[in-house]
């Protein structure tokens, strides 16, 4: 500007300035800055969601100011927005983010998860009797129940699986037995559905067993009529968390001929 011919302050305190040298006028807009702080906005993960170990999840938010304001400055997070988040440990998991207009004002907002580990929990029993064996017991120690029957007759044994995880899961099955001649191991759901082959591979799985709930197979063990067996079969089922590498029991069943 050359000197100004006229100053003039409004009511809402802009300035109109009228140039001296052609008479032109402009207004100059007084700005206070604003003292509202910005928001963040998380897309995923819900919040408090529990996630089953190693399952990728992916961390998106967004960071906005009120209408009028200065303007997002910065937007950062634990990881960038779009990013996978690590879940190979369990427990819970804090994730913060970090929103700065440029007016300075910032705000922060957080999100936990919780990385579950599978939890299968094998028990096994003799049919006919009522205690379980193995509940709650570490998969490493003897989880074992013996059953006896006649040449020529099959001993059963029972198992029952339950998710003891906090997170619905599938689980496998995966059967083994000492090369004992003279014995026939099947392995069957208790409708009756022979599934031996594919529990032998470690193929068959379990559908989706929610929080607490059971899934129930037998192993039947029939004794060779002649010659009767001199010694016993031990048997083995193993449960594993399907596509993961933790989360494991095993109990087993002991046949003698009576």
């Amino acid at each position: 500007f050359w000197w100004p011919a006229d100053i003039t302050a409004g009511t809402n305190g802009d300035l109109w300035i009228t140039d001296s040298w052609d008479g032109t006028v402009q207004r100059f807009t007084r700005r206070v800055a604003e003292m509202v702080s910005p928001t963040v906005s998380f897309t995923t993960p819900a919040a408090g969601q529990l996630v089953r170990l190693g399952t990728p999840v992916t961390l998106t938010y967004t960071c906005s100011d009120p209408a009028g304001g200065s303007g997002i400055e910065s937007c950062r997070g634990s990881a960038a927005s779009g990013s996978t988040i690590d879940t190979f440990t369990s427990g819970k998991k804090t994730l913060t983010v970090v929103a700065t207009d440029r007016d300075g004002n910032a705000a922060y907002a957080t999100r936990t998860i919780t990385v579950v580990t599978p939890e299968p929990d094998a028990r096994i029993r003799t049919k006919g009797t009522t205690a379980w064996i193995g509940n709650d017991a570490d998969p490493f120690s003897s989880q074992m129940t013996t059953a006896r029957a006649r040449p020529g007759r099959s001993a059963v044994c029972e198992v029952s699986l339950q998710n003891d995880a906090r997170i619905p899961d599938r689980f496998s099955y995966s059967g083994s037995f000492t090369a004992t001649s003279g014995y026939t191991v099947t392995f069957r759901k208790t409708d009756g559905t022979d599934i031996t082959r594919a529990v032998k591979k470690g193929t068959y799985r379990t559908p989706v067993l929610d929080p607490g709930e059971t899934n129930r197979i037998n192993i039947a063990v029939k004794i060779r009529k002649s010659p009767v067996p001199s010694s016993s079969i031990y048997v083995t089922l193993s449960t594993f968390a399907v596509n993961s590498e933790v989360g494991f029991d095993a109990v087993s069943c002991l046949v003698y001929p009576k």
